[in-house]
């Protein structure tokens, strides 16, 4: 490529690209050694180096360097996150379940989301969907939230219960 702008455009791009992917990632509590990880950081990383408008090798391994420390360390943000919301709906749980049950007593149904709560919601994410689910279901209700292959569940007149998910 002759165009040091374009070159330069792209390469800045893939270097902007790199902690929100590996955010993203981390979030979804992939793992970094897996197949989705490893292209991310191989395109996103390698990427930005061979576009970058530098004809010195030098500059081109910082930001090499550059592009894989952002995508690892934005990883690693994401795991946390991700852990930490998990955590959240493991100890806030039974506080959900206590204010869709005042929620019904005042209003006499439950709610048909759990935004119309009045507090703030375990499991929430930056880039991912959160963690807890509703579903009304008729004079009930399903909480639910899910990690790896174990699905904790809760109704109206159960506590969270762990179940394992077949494939």
């Amino acid at each position: 490529m002759r165009f040091p702008a374009f070159r330069q455009f792209f390469c800045l791009l893939l270097l902007a690209a790199a902690p929100f992917a590996g955010l993203w990632l981390g979030e979804g509590m992939v793992s970094l050694v897996s197949v989705p990880a490893a292209i991310g950081l191989l395109i996103l990383s390698f990427g930005a180096a061979l576009l970058s408008p530098s004809p010195r090798p030098r500059e081109k391994y910082y930001v090499l360097l550059a592009a894989t420390v952002m995508f690892v360390g934005a990883w690693a943000a994401g795991q946390s996150l991700a852990k930490r919301a998990l955590v959240d709906c493991m100890e806030q749980g039974g506080e959900v379940q206590a204010a869709l049950e005042g929620f019904r007593a005042e209003h006499g149904a439950y709610p048909r989301q759990l935004e119309q709560l009045d507090i703030k919601l375990p499991g929430r994410l930056h880039l991912h969907a959160p963690l807890l689910h509703y579903q009304p279901e008729g004079d009930g209700y399903r909480l639910y939230f899910s990690v790896d292959n174990v699905r904790f569940v809760a109704t109206r007149y159960t506590p969270f219960v762990a179940h394992r998910q077949e494939d």
